[in-house]
């Protein structure tokens, strides 16, 4: 029940983008993630509030494709999803009480409330799963499904999420398709380049001037999550979520991309690539600080200067990457801000 076969970089910011980007692989569509990630750091403002709504499909939220994908969300009961998890014909995602499995399976600790898997097919009394927020690749058995897929007053639980595919369509589209996995790359430096990017009116500051606000407003940060009216540990683990959100999971779905789609330009990415690890490492290491304050029961002063010191060391990294975008532009003959 250990996480089996986990690939440590996570390819969307939470549980149900991670969920959706296995699920639009397996129909060789995992590219359209990318309209959910940034290239570099989000700063929004003191709460680390992301405001756009990651989980809420628009109309355009898959592009043009969307003509040709259907996304069919329904509730089902506890007899039909046996029904259907018996009938072993498709993959789905499904939203179940994060609480209620991992009482038996550790490998899904209980840090939200509610989890989306993606369920792959049945064996014989055991449903197979693929999960990449925690990194679970193996069988679970059908009752503890059953079980945690009871609402218990959390509306989300119980969810069903099923994709309708064009597949002929999509084939024919490859080269397309290809074309604006690179478009969607290269807008994404872009955006990482000019510091800002808005998305249904708000403004999201990104790469280094996300970093200068978040140093500049650090002790505000952290403060306010401290403030919050939870017990000392939810506020540690609030902290947690909205940094994870904000600083780490976005940049290692976006080092899985430009790896997996590094042909698509005539310019070497090792480099760049390595500097995104080098400094995702930082970020980690600054992550896993928020986790110790709270087990050490350590007070917000001490974790402001250890951040402040680690955030140093990732806006000089950072600055390597800004040169390795400009230098990519330059050879896609793309203007650089």
């Amino acid at each position: 029940m250990g996480n089996n076969a986990y690939e440590h970089y996570r390819r969307g910011v939470n549980c149900y983008w991670n969920s959706m980007a296995l699920l639009l692989e397996q129909y060789g569509l995992e590219h359209l993630i990318l309209k959910h990630l940034s290239f570099g750091y989000i700063y929004s403002n003191t709460e680390l509030d992301i405001t756009f709504e990651l989980e809420a499909e628009s109309p355009n939220s898959l592009g043009w494709l969307a003509q040709y994908i259907k996304i069919s969300r329904y509730r089902v009961s506890k007899e039909e999803l046996y029904k259907l998890l018996k009938q072993n014909k498709g993959l789905f995602l499904l939203c179940v009480n994060i609480q209620t499995l991992s009482s038996e399976y550790p490998s899904f600790p209980n840090v939200h409330d509610y989890h989306y898997l993606n369920i792959v097919g049945v064996e014989g009394d055991s449903v197979r799963v693929k999960d990449q927020y925690f990194g679970y690749r193996g069988l679970i058995p059908i009752k503890l499904i059953l079980k945690a897929a009871q609402p218990d007053g959390i509306v989300q639980i119980g969810e069903v999420i099923q994709l309708e595919i064009d597949s002929n369509h999509l084939k024919e589209k490859s080269k397309d398709i290809m074309s604006l996995i690179r478009n969607e790359l290269l807008m994404k430096t872009d955006q990482y380049l000019k510091g800002s990017f808005t998305f249904d009116g708000v403004s999201n500051l990104v790469g280094k001037k996300a970093l200068g606000k978040f140093y500049e407003e650090l002790d505000v940060v952290i403060s306010s999550a401290m403030e919050r009216k939870e017990s000392i540990e939810d506020n540690w683990n609030y902290l947690l979520r909205r940094f994870n959100t904000s600083f780490i999971y976005s940049r290692e779905g976006m080092i899985y991309y430009l790896n997996k789609y590094k042909n698509l330009f005539p310019y070497d990415m090792s480099t760049l690539v390595s500097y995104m690890e080098e400094s995702l490492a930082v970020t980690r290491q600054m992550s896993f600080l928020i986790i110790q304050a709270n087990l050490k029961k350590k007070g917000p002063e001490n974790l402001i200067r250890s951040f402040k010191q680690k955030l140093e060391e990732v806006i000089r990294i950072e600055k390597q990457i800004y040169q390795q975008i400009s230098l990519l532009h330059d050879e896609v003959n793309l203007p650089t801000t």
